[in-house]
């Protein structure tokens, strides 16, 4: 009988915690197992037989509804680290602090949309209120409106190409007079510059005359008669002319009736006298270059512009040239011409700039500054510190939420000294971190290389 009453006391001790293990797992599901059930209706039935009352200790243990809010312990440096009792950041060997106001558990599917827009290397970061503060974090929002890049490129004045003229013999002769006798004069368009005497134009000029003559005298033949005479004479001045004889000169022959010993050279165009290789006596051949004359009522200004900078201009656009010599002064002209080839030693190209000088004051190798303004009206800007540019990829820190910052990888334009245009990556309104994302970006490297290594932060338990 002891060995049966053990026997049963086994077993009802074993039905006991059945019932009670039932009954803590009742909260999480309604649907009971039917044995387990079975099993639990006999634990009630045996609860009359002796030596089986029911006692404190035999009722099923009820669970206890958690009412207090649990307390989490983060690293004041990386809060990203976590803890549910305290001790010391692994990261830093800091103490870990009461986090009484522990942000929510981000959902795992807006973590994912969030990460990514990520560039790779890079991971969310997660500040307390008191750290954003504590570490100076600043935001601003990202605005559209308009941005203005200026360029500064070292210039020269140069002639412009088009206006340099020779003036220059069409004819074999000796010069026997020179007017001009210096470089750097000034002459006027049509002003004598020398006078050539050439036996070639002496008789040309008795052809005429002999032609002119018989003209005259057969104005009374036969038509056709006249009509040769007259082809005679039109050849001889046609002769004269392309030599450079002018009409006033040919007008002056006719009138007078005598050969002219001597050609008289003009200027071409009203310029300064750049070059000269006459002298009086020397014999000169057809086309042979005596004077090059330069007209100066419009130059160039050559400027050397950076290969980052060519992108921003085009033909046509506004220039301001400012020159040492004087300074306060502004000549403003129209860019019109880029060179295609950029010097490999200096890395510039180019650019041509077409200036009216009325007044003559710049002269050529003059030496100034170029000023030229590219302005984009209707752009997408924020302040140029928020992007953190390490070589291969532009981030920018975007705050998502109070305490969220996601790093997100951005192309940007044009950039001044205090702005930037954002072509991709942001929208307007969103706001970026402008102060402290050199923290933000230390701490986001950071995190992501624990992660990649296996061990991410957030979440991490002691």
């Amino acid at each position: 009988m002891k060995r049966a009453y053990l026997i049963f006391i086994a077993v009802s001790s074993i039905l006991v915690a059945t019932a009670f293990f039932m009954g803590a797992c009742k909260g999480k599901g309604s649907n009971q197992h039917p044995t387990a059930a079975h099993e639990s209706n006999q634990s009630e039935n045996m609860a009359g037989m002796p030596g089986m009352e029911n006692t404190p200790e035999s009722q099923p243990a009820q669970p206890k509804q958690e009412t207090t809010k649990k307390v989490i312990y983060r690293c004041p440096m990386h809060p990203q680290y976590t803890s549910d009792r305290p001790g010391k950041c692994p990261i830093c060997g800091m103490d870990l602090v009461k986090d009484k106001d522990a942000p929510p558990e981000t959902h795992p599917a807006t973590r994912e949309t969030a990460t990514q827009n990520m560039p790779k290397g890079f991971g969310m970061v997660q500040l307390p209120a008191e750290k954003i503060q504590l570490i100076g974090i600043r935001t601003t929002p990202v605005t559209r409106g308009s941005i203005t890049r200026t360029i500064r490129a070292p210039a020269t004045v140069k002639p412009d190409e088009r206006k340099i003229k020779q003036a220059q013999s069409k004819v074999q002769g000796w010069i026997e007079r020179r007017y001009v006798n210096y470089t750097g004069q000034y002459v006027k368009r049509g002003q004598p510059l020398l006078s050539i005497y050439s036996p070639d134009l002496v008789s040309t000029q008795e052809e005429y005359l002999l032609a002119l003559r018989n003209s005259k005298s057969l104005e009374g033949a036969e038509t056709s008669v006249r009509q040769g005479a007259e082809a005679l004479t039109n050849a001889a001045r046609r002769r004269l002319k392309y030599w450079d004889i002018s009409d006033a000169q040919i007008q002056k022959l006719e009138q007078t009736g005598t050969p002219s010993k001597t050609m008289t050279l003009f200027s071409p165009v009203s310029g300064y006298v750049t070059q000269m290789t006459a002298t009086e006596g020397m014999e000169v051949q057809p086309g042979m270059a005596l004077y090059s004359i330069v007209d100066l009522s419009d130059v160039w200004v050559m400027a050397g512009v950076y290969e980052q900078d060519i992108g921003l201009i085009a033909n046509g656009m506004q220039a301001v040239f400012h020159a040492e010599s004087y300074p306060g002064r502004d000549f403003v002209g129209k860019v019109s011409y880029i060179n295609p080839q950029l010097d490999p030693q200096s890395r510039t190209a180019m650019v041509r700039i077409e200036l009216p000088n009325p007044d003559m004051v710049l002269r050529p190798e003059m030496y100034g500054e170029v000023t030229l303004v590219k302005e984009i009206t209707d752009a997408l800007v924020m302040p140029a510190s928020a992007v953190m540019d390490n070589g291969e990829v532009k981030v920018v820190y975007v705050q998502t939420d109070p305490g969220h910052f996601m790093p997100r990888r951005v192309k940007v334009g044009i950039r001044t000294n205090d702005q930037v245009q954002i072509l991709d990556g942001l929208v307007e309104g969103e706001l970026v971190v402008v102060d402290g994302n050199f923290l933000l970006d230390s701490e986001s490297r950071l995190r992501a290389a624990a992660q990649g290594a296996g061990g991410g932060m957030e979440g991490m338990q002691h």
